[in-house]
């Protein structure tokens, strides 16, 4: 019975007042002996209800939980799921305070152990006590020989060296277990971290991320061969570190001769990042911009910073397995006329395609995709239709046709005939007219059902703070559009408040809107 129900209103006795001088008739001297009766059965409950929470205390210390009656291999299992699924922000210790059970099964598991993450940031300054210390080496041991994960963001302070030091000692003793390394301090500290009793490394990902204006010094690293590198500062220096296996490649700022280094270095490359790429060191020698070919990249994203680092990457590199590429400029112009010569000697599969308008645009765009005829995704990003940089493209995507006046066929072959995705951001207008005179004209004169095997056309506005008109789409085009909806995805959006517009609803909206307020309504 729960307590409250004993002292509820509908509970409460009546306590009647009797005139001074009135003798107690036999109804109010029942009603006075309920009450009486009343109180002392609720005396009666609350100590009945003191004693069942007593005995369900001495009950629980009687009868193991649910979780303890688990048998210790599926008990370990929940806990193992428990620390993994948090992110590294619930420690095994948590679980070790809550009993001697628990504790004893956390302890005796190492798969519970096998992801470390010291992290100081903002202006949280925990301090690497020796106790804190001997803890993260506790938990390290615990671990067994299965594969580590350690994530360390912290640069000590003066006080605090002792027991860093000692703290990267006990990492390296665990060189051999490393499969994650995600280290972000200060470049003198990096030296700190040895491979050196290394005999084999199950390695997997190596992220190391420096202040800027710092070198990345990776020679204490010899014996460790990861998959994924990640390298975060502004200079890199590459000897020392095994590159055999490396996959993926990511790397915020190299000069072109330390990029060649990197291909020549890592034969089993297939993606590869480059933030920010300089024009080669001057006191670099002149081979190390010597031509390099690897065969084995499919994806590079990169991005110049001077316009003679374009020039010497492109004109000195050959990439025969090639299927995406992502290339932009950092304030500077680039020019068609070192890409093309570059991709027509790389591969002849190149599927995905992304560049800023600024950077490519008119005849420069045409002799790009003249010699990628299998780009299956187009995306230009930096777009503004309104300064007309486009037209001779989108011209050009007609150009195997009849011309209009002399009727006769054009020699030249299709562009993009292989073509599934094209997206276009920017701001200004778009010329909605060219996504069917252009995209969706038959790729033959003679066979009118033969056409770009578009699925998706995606126009993108970004949200323009001094500029909010909205670039609506004219009947004409969207009747024209209306018999490829089931066939091709459009997607037309407009940054809005920071969310997104449908801006071909707009459109039906803004048509409905005129029709009615001329007297003609239309079914949308």
């Amino acid at each position: 019975m729960p307590t409250d129900s004993v002292d509820s209103p509908a509970n409460n006795p009546v306590h009647v007042e009797l005139p001074y001088d009135a003798d107690c008739c036999n109804i109010c001297t029942k009603l006075i002996d309920l009450d009486e009766k009343i109180s002392r059965a609720k005396a009666i409950v609350q100590d009945l209800l003191r004693q069942r929470e007593s005995f369900r205390s001495k009950f629980n210390q009687a009868h193991p939980s649910l979780l303890d009656r688990f048998p210790v291999e599926v008990a370990s299992t929940i806990f193992e799921f428990y620390v993994s699924s948090a992110d590294g922000k619930e420690s095994p210790f948590t679980l070790g305070a809550v009993c001697r059970r628990w504790r004893s099964i956390v302890w005796s598991t190492p798969n519970i152990w096998t992801t470390l993450s010291i992290s100081r940031s903002g202006t949280r300054r925990v301090l690497l006590s020796e106790t804190r210390v001997q803890l993260m080496k506790d938990y390290l041991g615990r671990s067994g020989k299965r594969p580590l994960s350690i994530t360390l963001h912290v640069s000590p302070l003066k006080q605090e060296l002792p027991q860093f030091h000692t703290l990267m000692k006990a990492i390296n003793q665990h060189c051999d277990h490393w499969y994650s390394l995600d280290l972000k301090f200060s470049r003198a500290f990096l030296s700190s971290l040895t491979d050196s009793g290394c005999t084999s490394s199950p390695l997997q990902k190596l992220s190391i991320s420096l202040p800027m204006r710092s070198n990345v010094m990776i020679d204490t690293l010899t014996r460790i061969a990861p998959r994924i590198v990640v390298m975060r500062a502004s200079f890199l220096n590459i000897v020392g570190m095994n590159w055999t296996n490396v996959t993926h490649l990511t790397v915020s700022c190299l000069p072109t001769d330390k990029a060649f280094q990197i291909f020549r270095m890592s034969p089993c490359l297939q993606k590869c990042t480059f933030g920010s790429v300089m024009f080669r060191n001057a006191n670099s020698p002149t081979e190390a911009c010597s031509p390099v070919t690897h065969t084995v990249l499919e994806s590079l994203e990169i991005k110049f910073q001077h316009e003679q680092a374009e020039e010497s990457f492109f004109n000195n590199l050959t990439l025969s397995n090639l299927k995406h590429l992502d290339v932009r400029g950092k304030d500077i112009e680039l020019r068609a006329e070192h890409l093309v010569p570059f991709l027509a000697r790389s591969s002849n599969e190149l599927k995905s395609l992304s560049i800023d308008e600024d950077d490519y645009a008119g005849e420069g765009l045409i002799h790009i995709v003249r010699v990628t005829p299998s780009l299956e995704r187009l995306c230009i990003a930096r777009g503004n239709a309104d300064e007309d940089h486009m037209d001779l493209f989108f011209d050009a995507l007609a150009s195997h046709l009849p011309n209009d006046s002399s009727g006769l066929s054009s020699p030249v072959d299709p562009l993009l005939p292989l073509l599934q995705t094209f997206e276009w951001t920017g701001d200004g207008t778009f010329p909605w007219d060219v996504i069917r005179g252009r995209f969706l004209i038959p790729l033959s004169p003679t066979d009118n059902n033969l056409r770009r095997p578009l699925e998706m056309i995606k126009v993108c506005f970004v949200e323009d703070e001094e500029d909010d008109t909205v670039p609506y789409i004219d009947e004409h085009t969207m009747l024209q559009l209306m018999p490829f909806i089931d066939q091709i995805k459009f997607s037309f959006t407009i940054g809005v408040n920071g969310g997104w517009d449908d801006v071909w609803k707009l459109s039906v909206d803004r048509i409905t809107r005129e029709k009615t307020n001329k007297g003609i309504l239309i079914s949308s």
